[in-house]
């Protein structure tokens, strides 16, 4: 194993398995969070699903950081 996060592992660098387009997607999403792309109902279906999918893995690894959080201090 040369990869894991908690459930996710994997055999191989997963580096070179992430397409260009995703990398976009995820700058996009970046500006988008910062306030600076505008409504997500004017953008191509295919960009709004990578949004969407990005904010759920966000999401997730906040509701994630806050259990451990919350497990130290108990």
């Amino acid at each position: 194993m040369v990869w894991a996060r908690r459930e996710v592992t994997a055999q191989a660098c997963p580096k070179g398995s992430v397409r260009p387009e995703s990398i976009g997607w995820i700058e996009q999403y970046s500006v988008w969070k910062s306030g600076g792309s505008g409504d997500i109902s004017g953008m191509p279906a295919r960009t709004g699903e990578a949004f969407f999918i990005l904010e759920q893995e966000v999401r997730a690894e906040q509701n994630h950081a806050r259990q451990e959080y919350q497990r130290g201090i108990e």
